[in-house]
């Protein structure tokens, strides 16, 4: 988190200082790099769209998105909350704006805003498997396991992440005793992505669980080989 932060923090203080020197805005390319964005597989990737994004359009609600994103990334959620009010009033039809609104209110522990956020995010973007696997994660978070179930197996059907929308469909399945199923979710996971080391670790436990133990510290070991350091917890705590 401190280097990525830090990445973060370099990245803020370059467009700062590009301030005065920003292009006229250019909403129809920026909305299409934002689209990309929400996508974007890793830090550099996202940074990079960030950037462009913002010389696209500075003075728009994109303009103000950027300050709120870069707010974000900084754990400074309430000014990232105030640039993300000023993106939604400008345009309230992006759907992006509230998927991103609506993570800031996680992390300011306001469930209901959070959760109305990601509804909104899905009500304009309703083939998008990331709004349901989002809003799946704040569900799980705050303890709505069946809620939770419901849009990770939306997330499924979408084709959305398939190895961890399993994988976290079957650990809600466990919050509510359903471990037999769990343990079907868990084999897809692995199934889908063989090097998935936290569904191997999950598995591992779940099989623990269900009295398999042989099978679920080979499940422990096999998710440390693949460098997952939590499942040397349990493999110390089960499998001595």
């Amino acid at each position: 988190m401190k280097n990525y932060c830090l990445f973060i923090s370099l990245v803020a203080l370059l467009f700062y200082s590009l301030f005065n020197y920003a292009q006229p805005n250019n909403i129809t390319q920026a909305k299409q790099i934002f689209e990309l964005f929400l996508e974007a597989p890793d830090l550099e990737t996202e940074a990079r769209y960030i950037k462009e994004i913002y010389n696209l359009a500075p003075n728009s609600e994109y303009g103000d998105f950027v300050g709120g994103y870069l707010d974000f990334v900084t754990q400074k959620y309430q000014n990232a909350l105030i640039n993300f009010n000023k993106a939604i009033e400008k345009n309230k039809d992006i759907a992006g704006f509230y998927l991103w609104r609506g993570k800031c209110y996680h992390f300011l522990q306001n469930y209901n805003n959070a959760v109305n956020d990601l509804t909104k995010y899905i009500q304009l973007n309703p083939k998008s498997g990331l709004g349901y696997y989002t809003r799946g994660e704040f569900y799980a978070i705050f303890r709505e396991n069946q809620q939770a179930i419901k849009d990770y197996s939306t997330a499924i059907s979408l084709n959305y992440k398939p190895s961890n929308s399993y994988l976290h469909r079957a650990w809600n399945l466990t919050q509510l005793d359903k471990n037999k199923e769990a343990m079907l979710d868990y084999n897809k996971s692995i199934q889908i992505d063989p090097n998935n080391s936290v569904a191997y670790r999950q598995r591992g436990i779940n099989k623990i669980i269900l009295y398999m133990k042989a099978d679920g510290c080979k499940d422990l070991k096999k998710s440390a080989e693949l460098g997952d350091e939590e499942a040397n917890k349990h493999i110390y705590k089960f499998c001595r």
